[in-house]
């Protein structure tokens, strides 16, 4: 009888430990996970603003020697046709987009038909259009160094199709009219978002550096004026020269705003499902860029391996700015934060099977 009474207070001792065991391996299977998950969450809300993407100095790839750039004022890489930058003049030129080769050769020229004109055309973006699926250029005709205009202009064109060098008309151009909420301002910078469709003009500053990012939600509709939303406002530091913005792009992806004054860009990175004004509450990376005669011009490579940047005045060199390896991204750090949950995981599972059998 003691041994029979003396087994079953043995397994009765075992079957509790094991329960016990069971018990503190899933609290600690809980806690690893939302650990991991916490930190998944933490970079991916706000870790972004804290990584900065190195590039090269600016390398030049070629001149800009085609005459009827002068005074170049927009860039953007196109994103149907591979290898080419679209460009445009400042105000007092032709209404001509011309498509460009990396190396800053002339591939094509494009005359817009149908009344478009040319006040002050500042700025060149890419992004979604009416048509699903399709980009469009957008021409920003904001420049107003008076701030005198009762409204201003962006005109929509479908990208064509570079085919062949020649120059060709560009028809079905679209003139969307916008004013400011709260009066004109001068303006520089159009960004159009690859992810919400929304375009955004950034206001230039010559006195202290503070602008404003006017929001016109997508989709954009010719006819009535459009009034636009002030989003964000950002305080570019530095003297006029680091502070008057005078270009910018987003990435394709959507992922990096960029914007230049004349001697210095600004960078912010954008984490996944985050909106362009909660990006720009994060403080911006400090891009180094060519002294140029007169900068104006900048915009992100097709691929966002780097980005190029362009002077006013004839025969300028076109630079590229490479981006440097050894950056992890968001990405990166979530799947390291899941590793670790595993491999804690399996400790806590070997080690617990290890209790459970002595």
């Amino acid at each position: 009888m003691l041994d029979v009474a003396q087994t079953a207070r043995t397994r009765r001792l075992r079957r509790d430990l094991s329960r016990g065991l069971s018990r503190d391996l899933v609290r600690r299977l809980a806690c690893v996970w939302v650990l991991s998950l916490s930190l998944w969450v933490s970079f991916s809300a706000g870790a972004a603003a804290a990584i900065c993407p190195t590039f090269s100095a600016g390398l030049p790839t070629g001149i800009v020697s085609e005459s009827g750039i002068a005074e170049a004022s927009g860039l953007v890489a196109s994103r149907q046709n591979t290898g080419v930058l679209w460009v445009h003049n400042d105000s007092g030129n032709s209404t001509t987009l011309y498509a460009l080769s990396s190396t800053g050769a002339t591939l094509a020229s494009y005359a817009p038909s149908g009344g478009v004109t040319n006040q002050d055309w500042e700025d060149l973006a890419i992004g979604p259009g009416p048509v699903p699926g399709s980009d469009s250029l957008y021409v920003g005709d904001i420049g107003d160094n008076d701030a005198i205009r009762s409204s201003i202009l962006i005109y929509r064109f479908e990208e064509p199709s570079v085919t062949g060098p020649g120059s060709f008309p560009l028809a079905g151009g679209v003139a969307i009219e916008l004013t400011y909420p709260d009066g004109p301002h001068d303006a520089e910078t159009l960004l159009s978002d690859p992810i919400s469709g929304d375009l955004f003009i950034v206001t230039k500053n010559l006195v202290d550096g503070l602008s404003g990012f006017y929001r016109a939600p997508f989709p954009h509709a010719a006819g009535a004026p459009i009034e636009l939303e002030l989003a964000a406002s950002y305080t570019f530091p530095g003297n006029v020269l680091q502070f008057a913005t005078t270009g910018g792009d987003i990435s394709a992806s959507g992922d990096e705003i960029l914007i230049r004054a004349y001697l210095r860009a600004y960078l912010w990175p954008r984490s996944p499902g985050s909106s362009l004004a909660e990006a720009l509450a994060q403080p911006p990376c400090l891009l180094t860029l060519e002294v140029e005669p007169q900068g104006e011009a900048i915009g992100f490579a097709a691929d966002a391996g780097g980005y190029f940047s362009l002077s006013e005045g004839a025969s300028q060199p076109l630079y590229f700015y490479g981006r440097e390896p050894g950056v992890p991204s968001l990405s990166d750090f979530g799947l390291l934060a899941l590793v670790l949950g595993l491999v804690a995981t399996g400790f806590f599972v070997v080690r617990g099977m290890g209790n459970k059998g002595n």
